[in-house]
């Protein structure tokens, strides 16, 4: 991660399960900036305003969430709590985040 290379870059890898982003610090190389993790659901508002109130200033974000189970089928057959589950994270959430 090239954020790292940069003396003092800090970065905070947050997600909805706890393993994952905890996993994720020992596959990053280089660089002097800490690496931290947080446990997030970035469809729960009061959790992402938790976590940036914690931060403080922030320089970058990025949201890479997609809850895309069950949508790998036919349009006809989408259940609307599917639906809804993709929209919260894929438009909400960021709009959340920024």
């Amino acid at each position: 991660m090239e954020l790292r290379q940069h003396a003092g870059a800090e970065v905070v890898i947050a997600g909805r399960s706890a393993d994952r982003p905890a996993a994720a610090p020992a596959t990053l190389t280089g660089g002097p900036g800490a690496v931290r993790t947080r446990q997030v659901d970035i469809t729960r508002e009061a959790e992402i305003e938790k976590l940036f109130g914690d931060l403080g200033r922030v320089d970058h974000a990025v949201v890479t969430a997609a809850d895309v189970r069950g949508m790998y089928s036919p349009i006809r057959s989408f259940d609307p709590a599917v639906t809804r589950s993709l929209v919260d994270t894929k438009l909400f959430g960021p709009a959340l985040v920024a």
